[in-house]
């Protein structure tokens, strides 16, 4: 199989790992939310999570396209009607992102690069869990609610790579349950304001716009606002399974770890 020569990501993760790859002369289309690298920046526009350009794609006459396994689901049938080549990535754990590393160096004829990467990728992972599990060995876990939006107000279950680097950091997220099921795929979900107040998290974490802890603060008997444990984290570097990932589960550990003594009452 020869590598692809023209491709279209549909993912900010995917761009960011074929451009650590070096594959940005392979790269004719990127989704918007695209931004990392900066050359990220430079590469046509070919819609967003909402709505894709499927003529300009099309226009674009990719040998192959790569998307996260949530998003845009009857837009790649459409593609593959086209016989255009689809590759799909769908991550759960931290150990998923060096696999997808590997795939995607093999498709862009990158797998040397794609295997030092993603080897160090695993090196780090297992130095990081080494660390943080000798510092939470015998703690109790603490009680965390992870807001990723909050219009509508969601979270995510036990699906999500989020959930892992939360337990990994002596966490557990008190949704990891929720709606976790084999008709229920997906690892983000609605949830209802009075879910939250009832489970009365110690921490909550949230990768959104500042001013985001102020919908909180209508509720001071919450531990998490009494203890003034609302912990923003770059989205980037922990709602993106990408090289960086491992960056924002370390941030998270080190936020984490002065509230070990949090106990509600």
């Amino acid at each position: 199989m020869q590598p692809a020569q023209r491709i279209v990501s549909l993912s900010p993760d995917l761009t960011e790992i074929l451009l650590s790859l070096g594959a940005e002369k392979s790269l004719v289309g990127v989704i918007a939310g695209s931004d990392y690298p900066p050359q990220a920046k430079k590469i046509r526009r070919v819609g967003d999570y909402h709505a894709l350009d499927k003529e300009l794609i099309i226009a674009l006459h990719p040998d192959l396209i790569v998307a996260w396994g949530e998003s845009h689901v009857q837009e790649l049938d459409f593609f593959r009607h086209l016989s255009i080549p689809v590759y799909v990535s769908h991550p759960q754990h931290l150990l998923d992102i060096p696999h997808t590393i590997k795939a995607l160096g093999c498709l862009a004829g990158q797998s040397q690069k794609a295997d030092q990467i993603a080897n160090q990728f695993i090196q780090n992972y297992h130095q990081l869990s080494k660390k943080y599990g000798q510092i939470y060995s015998g703690q109790s876990r603490v009680r965390v609610f992870y807001e990723i939006a909050a219009h509508p107000l969601m979270s995510i279950n036990r699906r999500s790579w989020i959930n892992e680097a939360i337990e990994l950091c002596g966490g557990q997220n008190l949704f990891a349950q929720e709606y976790f099921s084999d008709l229920f795929k997906q690892t983000a979900f609605t949830l209802s304001l009075e879910s939250v107040l009832k489970a009365n998290p110690q921490v909550i974490i949230a990768g959104l716009p500042p001013g985001w802890q102020r919908q909180w603060q209508a509720w001071p008997n919450l531990v998490a606002v009494k203890s003034g444990s609302l912990i923003s984290i770059n989205p980037d570097l922990i709602e993106r399974p990408g090289p960086r990932i491992l960056e924002g589960v370390e941030e998270m550990c080190k936020h984490l770890n002065p509230t070990l003594s949090i106990r509600s009452e």
